[in-house]
């Protein structure tokens, strides 16, 4: 691709707070298998159930068709996808609860969706069916969250103007699907600072606690509002994104401080493009097998296998 040059540029991707470190039950090993690209854009973030993380993505059939998937990795560290009945331009946030995932998505100017997907206990997904929340008016959903009975949704409301008028915390039975309550969201709390880590290489950077340690992906990237270079008379500005180059470390804490280790270069690099916000990192996990997926809005997405359990990989 061709570079450019930005006229606006905005560094993308916030650093994450400090992860906990949970006591190492194992040991890991860098992973052998060589990155490849497939068919996933528009990767949201991750959630939580047990040690495997879980998240919604574009998967792409043609250049003109798109399905939802939640992707994953089983227990053999391969990627697996899981198509759900959730239309992919509609705003959605993904959410976890103790057995199972959940979506709430809202199309435009309607009303909102639940869908609750099962997690077996061989590590299999099943969707349920999508039911209707006539309570969650038209807007953003932003986090989710749910204990197994109660689902906690924070929901942007449209105004309308079409921009966030304000921000409500929704209570859903999950038993019966209704909505139950509907008050102010608290404040955000406020994210820790990091302190301690040895110094990255570039300077956007993403760390998702792990079972030995700590992942961290850092890059080079950004995006930003430019206009074409052949406008000659009328100025026409629209998103430009670069991606650099980036890596991926373990940190480890010695008792003395951190430590970094196993770093490997990103596989994707010098890449550019428009209409898109760029490239971002998702770490996706299932035990101590751990993959680093490069997802921006279309495709082709990078995945790079980083962390597999040693005694898998002297097999």
């Amino acid at each position: 691709m061709i570079r450019f040059t930005l006229a606006i540029v905005a560094a993308c991707g916030p650093s994450a707070s400090t992860p906990v470190v949970a006591p190492a039950s194992s040991v890991s090993c860098l992973a052998r298998t060589p990155a490849r690209d497939i068919a996933l854009g528009t990767v949201g973030a991750t959630v939580k159930i047990g040690e495997r993380t879980f998240a919604l993505a574009w998967r792409w059939i043609d250049a003109a068709n798109v399905d939802s998937v939640i992707i994953g990795l089983d227990d053999r560290g391969e990627l697996v996808e899981t198509p759900v009945a959730v239309p992919y331009a509609d705003p959605h946030v993904l959410g976890a609860g103790p057995d199972g995932l959940l979506v709430v998505s809202v199309p435009l100017h309607g009303t909102g969706t639940l869908l609750r997907i099962a997690l077996q206990h061989d590590g299999t997904l099943v969707p349920g069916t999508a039911v209707p929340l006539p309570e969650v008016a038209w807007g953003w959903p932003l986090a989710l969250v749910a204990d197994g009975k109660t689902a906690t949704l924070r929901h942007a409301l449209a105004s309308p103007d079409q921009t966030i008028d304000r921000e409500v915390s929704i209570s859903i039975d999950l038993a019966s699907a209704k909505v139950t309550g509907v008050q102010p969201a608290p404040p955000e709390p406020e994210s820790r600072a990091e302190t301690g880590f040895p110094p990255a290489a570039y300077p956007q950077t993403v760390r998702h606690a792990y079972g030995d340690g700590v992942i961290e992906v850092a890059w080079d990237g950004g995006h930003g509002m430019a206009h074409s270079p052949t406008d000659t008379e009328t100025r026409r500005y629209f998103e430009h994104w670069f991606f650099n180059a980036g890596q991926v470390r373990m940190l480890r804490d010695t008792g003395h401080g951190w430590t970094a280790s196993d770093v490997v270069p990103l596989a994707l690099h010098d890449a550019t493009g428009t209409f898109d916000t760029g490239y971002q990192p998702v770490i996706l996990r299932n035990g101590l097998h751990a993959t680093i997926l490069m997802a921006a809005g279309h495709p082709p997405a990078s995945l790079q296998p980083y962390r597999v359990p040693c005694a898998a990989r002297s097999r």
